[in-house]
């Protein structure tokens, strides 16, 4: 599990992103991983549709954030919600509401930054993994890359009347889901091909207890209306009287040039080894660290200068420190995540298995399987050695 120190020492050594993550901490007991990530997102809505990485197909600087951990006591919800205030003060037009179909989701961008906050994202992976609103998950995915035009072509219906494009689309999301649900609403394909592996994910759970401390009573408002202040002059719209539009990023310095291909041999090496599953997810960090490191650039490098910039070597660090983040809650995910129908079944029926032994009448109820379903798990259950048939007159079996 990733600790707070890990964040810290990830985060860039000034900005808006540390500033954000050192107020929100003491305000809840949520790990800071999760404080960074929200962070991230509100940056991202500041940033102009020039700001991209270059390339064939340039890098936008759009994120889709999901968090994972417990249920209440990881405090995701919470910390979604004291972003989506922060942001709701400085640029609530930024604020897309969630879409009830595809075409209302074409319908409500604007083109330019915009986020959908999900706090219940379990609901959503449920309402889209199959039935009428499944084409939704399918305009996310394509909307992920901002290509220049998007419009209604994108949703297949045969009633459509008009045809309404938008250009230059940057769509964010940030959404927050339990094990459990991620595990019941999706499957292998979501990672392996597509939706999920498109996400910067974050596994994560509280560690520490907030004790009530009434001297920093009253800071908070001033902390606050400096971070509100900090995303309206970053989100100040360009001119070319006041402020010149950001220069094209000119790559990689040499010294950020080496960090980076080392790190992703190190990656490539890391999504060979891991769970055919994540595979995609950790092959994708490349591109979440590129967002990252553009942000970040936007915050405390050069971009935001008007001079022509480039990643650095710092920047370049703090943007692997922080995708690390991403990469290790994968790989934990899919240590314990049942993904497709045999392994979900399979977990379902050792979770019916206690310590002690018990019925296979027994088991089948609480697994809610039929019997040759029922047999089919406990073979290979028996043959990975996790349970253990047990005679019932054998006093001494283990």
């Amino acid at each position: 599990m990733i600790t707070e120190k890990q964040v810290f020492d990830a985060l860039p050594k000034s900005g808006f992103l540390k500033s954000y993550v050192e107020w929100a901490t003491p305000q809840l007991e949520a790990n800071a991983a999760f404080h960074a990530a929200c962070g991230l997102t509100l940056l991202a809505q500041t940033a102009p549709r020039e700001l991209c990485f270059p390339g064939a197909l340039p890098t936008p600087a759009n994120l889709y954030v999901m968090l994972v951990g417990p249920s209440s006591i990881s405090c995701k919800t919470r910390s979604m919600m004291l972003a989506q205030n922060l942001l709701d003060e400085a640029l609530p037009e930024r604020v897309m509401m969630r879409p009830g179909s595809p075409e209302a989701c074409i319908d409500a961008l604007k083109g330019g930054p915009q986020v959908i906050f999900y706090d219940e994202f379990g609901a959503f992976l449920q309402s889209t993994s199959m039935g009428q609103l499944a084409p939704l998950r399918m305009v996310l995915t394509d909307l992920y890359d901002c290509g220049s035009h998007v419009g209604r072509n994108l949703v297949k219906r045969k009633d459509q009347e008009q045809r309404r494009e938008v250009a230059h689309p940057r769509l964010s999301i940030l959404g927050g889901v339990t094990p459990g649900l991620l595990e019941t609403f999706t499957t292998d394909v979501d990672w392996i091909d597509g939706f999920l592996g498109r996400f910067f994910t974050i596994y994560a759970s509280s560690e520490r207890c907030i004790v009530a401390d009434t001297s920093t009573a009253g800071t908070e408002d001033d902390e606050r209306s400096y971070l509100v202040k900090k995303l309206k002059d970053y989100a100040v719209p360009f001119d070319d009287l006041f402020h010149a539009l950001p220069r094209p990023c000119s790559g990689f310095s040499a010294e950020a040039c080496r960090l980076w291909n080392e790190w992703r041999a190190v990656l490539r090496s890391r999504a060979e080894q891991g769970e055919s599953s994540i595979e995609a997810a950790i092959h994708r960090a490349v591109g979440h660290a590129l967002k990252v490191a553009i942000l970040l650039s936007w915050d405390v490098g050069t971009a935001r200068t008007g001079d022509p910039w480039r990643l650095e070597p710092d920047i370049i660090t703090s943007a692997i420190d922080l995708t690390e983040l991403h990469v290790l809650s994968v790989e934990e995910i899919a240590e314990g995540l049942a993904i497709d129908r045999d392994m979900k079944d399979e977990r379902r029926m050792y979770r019916a298995i206690s310590d002690e032994p018990i019925e296979y009448a027994k088991a089948l109820r609480l697994s809610h399987l039929v019997k040759k379903r029922g047999d089919e798990m406990i073979a290979s259950l028996l043959e990975k050695k996790m349970v253990v048939k047990v005679e019932s007159g054998d006093v001494f079996s283990p």
